[in-house]
């Protein structure tokens, strides 16, 4: 049985304190955007966002769901392990950031800023190499997070224009989910996604939580020389039929 959650309370039951999972699918409803999220069998939750889809818990009625989930036209799915029939799968891995290294040096020349225009910074930074996502939602997304969620953001900026992007999206009480890491082409190379990612890493382990990201599989041997460890596999799987 499939029913929409209308009870934040009914959410948070079911996600508990599941890694990246409980923390993406609280901010996005605190976020209030587009999402909707549906209960399904009592053990898992479903979050719709567009042709995007998100899924943590146990389903027993999988055909079921993959009815569902071509009623609401979804393309693409990130679940802990499940892949739809007429999706295809690519691995990705949940990191956990655990050796506190040592924070990088900046790179010569560039410009710490941390309120940064994610409307200029995504405009210069998301590229169709990085995402598919149109920079204007992209910001949407990520100024919600930020005012609505306590979500913090960075930026480096070389010459006054912005090179590189990184920020907490999402948290819980004791968990920090770091995304958006992205460089701008003509910067890339020269450590500005190093050093991003180990300064919010390293403020948020400071202070007490346990901070996440989500990578693809080839760019662990980056994030492990960075003290973050792998924690779980997921699948992100998208619709080829």
């Amino acid at each position: 049985m499939i029913e929409r959650i209308e009870d934040r309370n009914k959410l948070l039951t079911v996600l508990k304190q599941a890694p990246f999972f409980a923390a993406e699918m609280r901010a996005a409803w605190d976020a209030q955007g587009q999402e909707q999220f549906f209960l399904i069998e009592e053990k898992a939750v479903l979050l719709l966002r567009g042709g995007f889809a998100m899924l943590y818990g146990e389903v027993t009625d999988r055909p079921e769901l993959e009815m569902f989930l071509r009623f609401q036209n979804v393309l693409c799915l990130q679940s802990s392990d499940w892949v739809p029939g007429g999706f295809e799968a690519q691995e990705q891995w949940i990191m956990r950031y655990q050796t506190r290294t040592l924070l990088p040096i900046k790179p010569d020349g560039y410009v710490l800023e941390r309120e940064p225009s994610m409307y200029q910074a995504a405009h210069v930074c998301i590229t169709p190499d990085v995402t598919d996502t149109p920079p204007d939602f992209w910001a949407a997304q990520a100024c919600a997070r930020r005012n609505k969620c306590g979500g913090e953001m960075m930026a480096l900026k070389h010459n006054g224009e912005y090179a590189a992007i990184a920020g907490i999206f999402a948290q819980t009480e004791d968990q920090a989910y770091l995304a958006g890491v992205v460089t701008a082409k003509k910067h890339r190379g020269r450590g500005c996604a190093s050093y991003l990612t180990v300064s919010l890493a390293q403020e948020q382990a400071a202070a007490g939580k346990q901070v996440f990201l989500v990578c693809a599989s080839e760019l662990r041997p980056f994030y492990k020389r960075l003290g973050f460890v792998e924690e779980q596999k997921i699948q992100q799987s998208r619709k080829t039929e």
